[in-house]
């Protein structure tokens, strides 16, 4: 039994630290890659596992310790990981505290079952030798961290959408601590710990980890639904682009039909030496063709669907665009250019159309030099420009936060590509650059 406690204490202590690690930053976000600083990183975790390893022969569990190593491990994934302060404390203590709890719970359970005083728990618990709740109680926690690890493969514990919603958490990992601490001292009443008190403070854990579960769900079911709005938006978005396809394909087609009979009409006039009559059928033909023909910004030819349809929606609202395409390789799937060209132009539109003659101005520029593909687009704006972190809403519709989701869809596919989304709103200009 002995041989066994002290193995699984090790394993349990390794486990605890390198789990929690793990859910509370995802890989990837270490804040140096030097090898130096790698090492130093990993001399100082095994340094916190010899600490909390330690106390394995005496104490069994230690409040104090578990406290002072939490907090090191905790002040080293600051120090060394480039990530949100507010996200890694809730990750980590949501985890951390947790593991706390279960182990004092045990303990609890132990002092009630051998009539012992959590005050002299410490010092009796080492005759004891290794309790069977010691073992049993180590062997879950070992057990649940790894299942934890493995089901969110590399991911974080609890992961949010937006910055301030850890701050939320937060408030809920602080009032757990508080109501811990209260629950779990050395001041219990009775002679030894009461099973009704150990049921209570079980209860009012789950109760807890309950309301958390739903805080989470619900804000879970309100990010659906903000994708479903971003999805819907973009189906919209899409299916009126590619009618337009339709449309300008069908143009083709009917005007090849067309050409025929036309030059049928042109070999008659020729073949009967009617020669200025052919030549001013030639000349409305060609005049009639330009007026009809779009304009080839690049070699890709969904780019100058898009950008001809988008021009063209811009100049029946007489809104100037200044276009500046430079391009040869487009490193994005057909349909997300589609996404990003449309809400950025959409966006813009939308900013100008209702400002004075001279100001309605979209300023608009692909390029693409060493494999770099860069898109700028640019324009004025009245107001003020209302945003929530950093996440632009528009100040031109009434339900405003429904709105916005154009340039969170944008971000979305820049993210999937590993690109950079620049938003500035400057001198009353606003300035979207995506790079990829």
């Amino acid at each position: 039994m002995e041989i066994a406690g002290i193995t699984l204490r090790v394993l349990e202590i390794i486990t605890v630290i390198l789990c929690g690690i793990r859910l509370a930053v995802p890989p990837g976000h270490f804040r140096w890659e030097r090898l130096w600083t790698k090492v130093l990183y990993w001399i100082l975790i095994i340094f916190w596992i010899t600490i909390n390893a330690g106390n394995i022969y005496f104490f069994k569990f230690s409040s104090i310790g578990e406290l002072i190593t939490g907090i090191g491990i905790f002040i080293l994934l600051i120090i060394f990981y480039d990530t949100y302060f507010w996200q890694v404390f809730v990750q980590f203590f949501i985890y951390w505290y947790t593991v706390y709890v279960f182990r004092h719970l045990y303990v609890f359970t132990l002092c009630y079952l051998e009539h012992i005083h959590l005050k002299n728990y410490v010092t009796v618990a080492d005759g004891l030798g290794w309790h069977w709740i010691h073992i049993c109680g180590m062997a879950v926690t070992i057990s649940v961290s790894l299942w934890l690890c493995y089901r969110m493969k590399g991911a974080p514990l609890v992961q949010r959408r937006y910055k301030k919603d850890y701050r939320y958490l937060t408030l809920f990992v602080l009032a757990e601590i508080m109501i811990g601490e209260y629950l779990f001292n050395n001041d219990v009443e009775g002679f030894f710990i009461q099973g009704e008190y150990i049921l209570f403070s079980t209860i009012v854990f789950i109760c807890l980890f309950s309301v958390l579960t739903a805080i989470i769900f619900y804000k879970g079911y309100k990010d659906m639904q903000y994708q479903q709005q971003i999805s819907d938006m973009n189906f919209e978005m899409l299916k009126r682009q590619y009618e337009m396809i339709q449309k300008m394909y069908t143009e083709k087609r009917m005007l090849l039909h067309d050409s025929v009979h036309q030059d049928v009409l042109i070999l008659e006039y020729l073949h009967d030496r009617k020669y200025e009559e052919a030549q001013t059928y030639f000349e409305k033909k060609i005049a009639a063709t330009k007026k009809r023909s779009r304009n080839r910004y690049t070699g890709i030819e969904v780019l100058n669907l898009m950008l001809n349809y988008e021009i063209e929606q811009a100049e029946e609202k007489a809104i100037n665009v200044d276009c500046a395409v430079e391009v040869y390789h487009c490193p994005v799937d057909e349909t997300e250019l589609c996404i990003i060209i449309g809400n950025l132009f959409d966006n813009a539109i939308e900013a100008v159309k209702d400002l004075q003659d001279e100001h309605r101005q979209i300023d608009f520029s692909i390029q693409n030099p060493n494999g770099i593909f860069r898109i700028e687009i640019s324009n004025p704006y009245e107001g003020e420009r209302r945003k929530i972190e950093h996440h632009y809403l528009t100040t031109k519709k009434q339900n405003t936060e429904m709105h916005g989701l154009g340039l969170m869809s944008v971000k979305k596919i820049v993210e999937k590509y590993d690109g950079l989304m620049e938003i500035s709103d400057k001198d009353n200009v606003f300035r979207v650059v995506v790079t990829l």
